[in-house]
């Protein structure tokens, strides 16, 4: 009997891991396609929660003690005629999201010298929207199954974030925009750029993430900063 000796049960791991794959097909896949996708969905998604929850019910319960029946009516009756809205300003705020993003990689890249490029910090930053598709499927399903929603408050929580734990607490209204900023899906984008970034420039993740945190985290803590105060002078 001849012994295989290059025969194993279990074969030697490959010197890239499954999801290093992954995210190398993700990276090098097709921009515009990609990008009519994930508006196309999350577009679809926003429309079906604006379809199937704004009713009469939902905004009585929410704007019963500042304004008239009459009025609510009225509002009512404008968001029906204004229901395709979400399928306009979905590609705008995901065109706006990707910007700011690859904005704040390529202020990084300059200064760090990571030698990436604009167009691969938008290519990116693009990419990783992918975490926010699937934010929104999981909502979808948590207002579906999950959640008992009376107002339209209910439906501007995150799934898996601080504002979805602490939603039954009396926190004040502006610390809404830091609360729910806090959520999984932030990691799961932050751990997608780092992972994209590794495909580009072949470095070690830890080197990756680091620059995701100082650059992306930054930007993200102005911003969150910036919807607080915000909060609080309309407040």
């Amino acid at each position: 009997m001849i012994k295989n000796s290059n025969f194993r049960l279990f074969p030697r791991q490959a010197k890239h891991n499954d999801y290093t794959f992954l995210l190398n097909d993700l990276l090098s896949f097709n921009k515009t396609p990609y990008y009519i996708f994930v508006c196309l969905v999350l577009g679809i998604l926003q429309y079906w929660i604006y379809y199937f929850y704004y009713n009469e019910n939902i905004l009585y319960t929410t704007y019963i003690e500042q304004i008239s029946y009459e009025r609510i009516l009225q509002l009512y009756e404008k968001g029906q005629r204004y229901r395709w809205v979400p399928l306009i300003i979905t590609p705008i705020i995901v065109s706006l999201r990707i910007s700011y993003t690859a904005l704040a990689l390529s202020i990084g890249d300059f200064f760090a010298d990571f030698k990436i490029g604009i167009r691969q910090c938008f290519n990116i930053s693009l990419k990783a929207e992918l975490a926010y598709v699937g934010m929104n499927l999981v909502k979808l399903v948590f207002i579906e199954f999950l959640w008992k929603i009376n107002t339209l408050n209910d439906l501007s929580v995150i799934p898996l974030s601080l504002q979805h734990y602490f939603k039954a607490s009396r926190f004040p209204l502006w610390s809404t925009a830091a609360l729910s900023y806090v959520n999984v899906w932030e990691i799961l984008y932050v751990f997608l750029l780092a992972g994209l970034l590794g495909i580009a420039n072949n470095k070690p993740f830890k080197s990756n993430i680091a620059f995701v945190i100082s650059t992306y985290g930054i930007a993200l803590l102005f911003w969150i900063v910036i919807l607080t105060y915000i909060a609080i002078t309309l407040s």
